[in-house]
């Protein structure tokens, strides 16, 4: 955002935003959760407050082989038209995408016959 780190603390603050956090590996291997996550000495006041009141919320419901799945990989599957793009995120998220045509989903285009 144009505005950084405040414009988007803004829109999170003025509207019923909430930000769902997914656990992921660190470079060292570590789980790191919206709980355990060390955020910059100058931020770690804000996003305190953020997860206190529930601006930022933890997704709990994950197993260690969801870990090897990268937002990255999925979005740039959903990008490129590829359907494989489903099987890595629940059946309810792929609904709401599809639905609401997120992140640059298209339906992909019918297979044209040669007839």
């Amino acid at each position: 955002m144009e505005g950084g780190v405040l414009e988007a603390l803004g829109r999170l603050m003025r509207g019923p935003v909430t930000l769902y956090v997914y656990p992921w590996k660190s470079e060292t291997g570590e789980i790191v959760t919206a709980e355990t996550f060390l955020a910059p000495a100058a931020l770690r006041h804000l996003y305190a407050h953020l997860l206190e009141n529930h601006r930022v919320e933890p997704i709990r419901d994950t197993t260690p082989a969801d870990l090897s799945i990268l937002p990255r990989d999925v979005l740039a599957r959903l990008q490129e038209g590829d359907p494989t793009w489903e099987d890595l995120v629940p059946q309810e998220v792929a609904r709401v995408i599809k639905a609401g045509r997120l992140f640059g989903f298209r339906e992909p285009a019918l297979m044209q016959s040669g007839t």
